[in-house]
C-alpha cells in the first residue's frame, strides 16, 4: 500500500469470524489454526487505519472488552491525537462489545 487515501476506516469485525493474522499483518482466509482472537482483528484493523488514513484521519473499530483492550487503546494514543472507547446506546448492557474511536490520525 502506497499512498493514505482515506479519510475516515471503519471495522466491524464479529468476534467469531474465520480468520488469523498473518506475521506480516495481513488476514489470511480460510485460517489453518482456526480463529483469529478478536485482540488480532482489532490490532490489524487498527495497522490498517494507520497505513491507509490521510493525516488528521479518523477510525471507527468495532471492540469488545477483555484482554488486550488497555493495549490497544494505548496503542491508538500514539498514531492518534483523540481516543474514545463508546458504547453504542443499541448494545445491550451485558454485552461486551464496544467501539474504539480515534481521531485526527498523525504520522508516526
Amino acid at each position: 500500500m502506497g499512498a493514505r487515501l482515506a479519510r475516515v476506516g471503519a471495522a466491524d469485525g464479529h468476534p467469531r469470524a474465520h480468520a488469523r493474522v498473518t506475521p506480516d499483518r495481513r488476514l489470511d482466509r480460510p485460517c489453518a489454526r482456526g480463529r483469529a482472537t478478536a485482540h488480532e482483528r482489532d490490532v490489524f484493523a487498527l495497522d490498517l487505519a494507520a497505513r491507509t488514513l490521510k493525516p488528521g484521519g479518523a477510525a471507527l473499530i468495532k471492540v469488545f472488552q477483555g484482554a488486550g483492550l488497555r493495549e490497544l487503546v494505548e496503542s491508538a494514543r500514539k498514531g492518534f491525537a483523540r481516543v474514545r472507547l463508546v458504547k453504542p446506546l443499541a448494545s445491550r448492557s451485558r454485552s461486551p462489545e464496544m467501539y474504539l474511536l480515534a481521531m485526527q490520525f498523525r504520522l508516526v
